[in-house]
């Protein structure tokens, strides 16, 4: 009989026997099956991608995952651009399930959000506020000398096809997210003081996202109310760096308050600071910075947002199907915290239904 090895070499035929087995092995393998990446009772997130918030990416992503999943039970996008994107991306399909997909978003401007639920293309939108007009009547308060709080959160609307034209079911919001932040100390403005006008800087991290520009809209029309506002506007167009130079340049400008909403939190943290610390207020619009160098924040509660919609999804679903989530801006707080919210209203929607189901021993 040959000796397979001999002087530490395997005799050819050998070789051939060892590949032999190997591709039999491999073939013997099972097809890998399709997984949940998160599950919560019978509803299972089968996809998500980060689309930052944009309708385009929105549609690219969800064309991908009508190509990977012939189920889809429903979508749950981080803002109604995203779920306009994915619908549309249903329908080029040519299948109809755009007829059957349940589509879910947050914003609710009058002109995507609530539009699109009026004409059947969203099963439902959240509001999201901009806190635009919040933002000058508190700006205003600021500079008069009243003291105002450090953190404002405003609620929200749920608005579906039953409700829409009512003006959708109201949720209030649960108080400030950082309770331990107090007042600062009030210091009235010297210039309003003496009947002089103001001028009050607004830093805007990208207008490309209609949302953001319906919230320079708010500003610019509360403003409009008190005839000692002046406006100076500028626009980082979705461009961290561009952000960090305009807000420091407006301490060139002679700004009497800044209005910022941040791109992201860490980058804009540092900027921001150095204009609270040179003795100008700071109002926080819609994403946090880190620290407490603001004089106040103003946003919706996005926790609350998600949470709530991931219960109404499951509502709908009967607590079971598969789930697309098409996420905004990952490296966002509003992002970050839309997504925790929803897995949030996932878990309590099933473990409510499971102490239901087993408190009626079924």
């Amino acid at each position: 009989m040959m000796e397979p090895i001999r002087n530490g070499r395997l005799y050819p035929s050998v070789w051939v026997i060892v590949l032999l087995l190997i591709a039999v092995g491999m073939g013997c393998r099972k097809a890998p099956r399709e997984s949940a990446i998160e599950q919560y009772g019978g509803i299972k997130i089968v996809f998500q991608r980060d689309c930052q918030w944009l309708e385009d990416n929105g549609r690219k992503e969800m064309a991908s995952a009508l190509a990977r999943f012939d189920k889809i039970d429903a979508v749950y996008a981080h803002n109604d651009p995203q779920a306009h994107g994915a619908f549309v991306a249903a329908r080029a399909e040519g299948r109809g399930r755009e007829k059957t997909i349940k589509f879910i978003g947050i914003d609710a401007l009058p002109h995507e959000g609530i539009t699109y639920v009026k004409r059947g293309i969203l099963t439902a939108t959240y509001y999201y506020p901009t806190g635009g007009k919040e933002a000058i009547d508190i700006g205003m308060k600021i500079l008069r000398g009243e003291e105002v709080p450090k953190w404002i959160t405003l609620g929200t609307r749920l608005f579906t096809g039953e409700n829409v034209h009512k003006g959708g079911l109201a949720i209030l919001a649960k108080g400030p997210k950082r309770l331990e932040l107090e007042p600062d100390p009030p210091k009235p403005s010297k210039k309003l003081a003496e009947g002089k006008k103001v001028l009050i800087g607004m830093s805007q991290c990208n207008l490309a996202e209609p949302w953001r520009v319906q919230m320079n809209d708010d500003i610019g029309e509360q403003a409009k109310k008190y005839p000692q506002i002046k406006m100076l506007w500028k626009d980082a167009q979705n461009d961290e760096r561009v952000q960090q130079s305009q807000v420091r340049e407006f301490l060139t400008q002679g700004i009497d308050l800044l209005i910022v909403s941040p791109k992201e939190t860490v980058p804009l943290t540092a900027p921001v600071k150095e204009v609270y610390h040179a003795g100008i207020p700071v109002i926080v619009l819609d994403r946090e910075i880190q620290g407490e160098s603001f004089t106040c924040f103003i946003g919706g509660d996005n926790v609350l947002i998600g949470r709530e919609a991931g219960k109404y999804l499951a509502s709908i679903l009967n607590g079971k199907g598969k789930v697309v989530e098409l996420q905004g801006l990952m490296t966002s707080e509003p992002g970050v915290d839309r997504h925790e919210g929803f897995i949030e209203g996932l878990k309590e929607y099933a473990q409510e239904h499971k102490a239901t189901e087993e408190g009626s021993g079924t």
